[in-house]
């Protein structure tokens, strides 16, 4: 018997080895194999669409304007003296009338004493010369000599004169004391005070306060002067008069709950912007928002001098215009553009020229057709050339 050595140890082993890798291998074929999942298609982005359309609008100019007070009014001091009394609180509305600033009056009331002392001396005297004088002239003829008459009439005449003379000076002495009182000429609010108790004021030391008429306000703004041209011409065509109803827009961007008149068209023409200045009115009323706080000031009101605002002015004229909405319209460094949603749904950017704003859509003038659709929604997801998937949204 041939005894076994390492090499034929070796052999049995991997002839093993291989008949368990061949039934593994012959397992695996057995099984089906599994196809790996197809990838999910991408949705196309959503976004809302609107179509150009006509419509009928009214002639609307939207222009630059700027409010101003119809009264300001500089509180000076007319006489000089040490200011005593300051009677209001900055800032608040003060009525026609009200006592704001008193000046010391001892010294002007001692000099109207000595002024109507004055008058009354004076007073005296003429009445004495006066009295002497008819005297004189009752006298039967050549009982008087004449220059005794003369001089008696010439007497007379200066006491007239000094009554005169003492008399303005009383009025000049009254207006005097009077001017130690300062009342509020107009209805208005009023503003800072730059002296304060206890300064000397004199004519010479301006303003003490400025008051400004607030209710109503003044709404200045400018307009080509062919465009006023124009509308004179369509008025002689007419055979009438026409005026507007100016709307603001405030500074905030709502729109003002008042409308204006039509003040005042100036009849020159600026040399430098060919342009002509236009005056509204607007009311400014007042709003009580801490009512019994009489010691604070409280009335608010929504038109302040030197505001800028959007004058919206419109005519009796009725076209009918292609119109979008304003959220369409993008701007860039080429100007105002939207973005187009063709008959395949791809986007295309269109560059337009706009007219005047309809409240909240533009006037098209060039670069959109009707029924064209423009992206209004979802303009942050698209790009030019991409396909999209759209909604519809008609223009109210």
């Amino acid at each position: 018997m041939r005894k076994r050595t390492v090499n034929d140890h070796r052999q049995f082993f991997f002839g093993a080895l291989c008949i368990a890798a061949s039934l593994v291998l012959s397992g695996c074929e057995d099984k089906p194999s599994v196809a790996a999942p197809p990838a999910a298609e991408k949705p196309l982005p959503a976004v809302t669409v609107t179509p150009v359309i006509h419509e009928k609008v009214t002639r609307t100019h939207e222009l630059v304007g700027r409010t101003a007070a119809i009264k300001t009014v500089n509180l000076v001091s007319r006489v000089p003296g040490y200011l005593e009394q300051r009677n209001f609180k900055e800032g608040e509305d003060i009525k026609k009338g009200t006592r704001l600033f008193v000046i010391e009056q001892a010294p002007y009331k001692i000099a109207l004493k000595a002024a109507q002392a004055k008058v009354a001396e004076a007073r005296a005297g003429y009445e004495n010369a006066e009295a002497y004088l008819k005297r004189l002239q009752s006298v039967r003829k050549g009982g008087v000599s004449q220059s005794d008459l003369d001089k008696a009439e010439s007497d007379f005449l200066k006491a007239e004169a000094g009554l005169m003379e003492a008399t303005a000076n009383e009025d000049q002495a009254k207006l005097d004391l009077s001017y130690t009182e300062i009342y509020a000429p107009i209805d208005g609010r009023i503003g800072r005070v730059s002296i304060n108790e206890g300064n000397l004021v004199t004519p010479d030391t301006g303003t003490l306060a400025t008051m400004v008429q607030m209710d109503p306000m003044y709404v200045l703004f400018t307009v080509s002067a062919g465009a006023v041209l124009t509308e004179f011409q369509n008025q002689i065509k007419k055979g009438k008069a026409t005026t507007f109803t100016p709307k603001l827009q405030l500074p905030n961007g709502t729109m003002y709950s008042f409308d204006g008149t039509e003040d005042f068209v100036s009849h020159l023409v600026d040399e430098k912007t060919g342009t002509i200045t236009i005056r509204a009115v607007f009311p400014n009323p007042g709003m009580n928002v801490l009512p019994g706080k009489a010691d604070i000031p409280h009335t608010l009101r929504l038109l302040l001098p030197g505001q800028f605002v959007k004058v919206f002015v419109k005519r009796d004229e009725v076209r009918t215009e292609k119109v979008i909405p304003q959220m369409a319209i993008q701007q860039d460094q080429g100007g105002k553009f939207v973005l187009v949603v063709d008959g395949e749904n791809r986007v295309h950017k269109r560059a337009i020229k706009v007219g005047e704003k309809h409240g909240v859509k533009w006037i098209v003038k060039e670069g959109l057709e009707i029924g064209e659709r423009v992206i209004t929604q979802g303009l942050q997801k698209v790009r030019p050339g991409v396909a999209v998937q759209t909604s519809s949204h008609e223009q109210s």
